[in-house]
């Protein structure tokens, strides 16, 4: 694998190792990194599609309020219900729920 990064996109100066490259492109000297690893370049643009997905997560955990959507819907209303926490992941399951502990 060869990186067309020569200079570190934090500081500018000349790349040298040990230095951190990232899939989008953007090289850093370990030292310009921040303490959580991540782009800072791109972190930005990242951060609303975290935030998204962690709201997803936790409305995916909400059993309480999905009885109460099945509940209060019949129908069409409840399959539209069905479909919207799908979205949110509530029917999904991880590797550790498929293996068991």
């Amino acid at each position: 694998c060869t990186w067309e990064n020569t200079r570190c996109f934090q500081c500018s100066l000349s790349l040298q190792v040990p230095a951190v490259h990232f899939f989008c492109g953007h090289s850093y000297h370990s030292y310009c990194m921040p303490s959580d690893g991540s782009c800072p370049r791109c972190a930005s643009e990242a951060l609303p599609k975290v935030t998204l997905r962690e709201q997803r997560e936790a409305q995916a955990r909400n059993t309480e309020g999905f009885f109460k959507c099945v509940q209060g819907a019949s129908g069409e209303a409840g399959v539209q219900v069905m479909g919207e926490w799908c979205k949110f992941g509530a029917f999904d399951m991880g590797r550790d729920e498929l293996t068991g502990p």
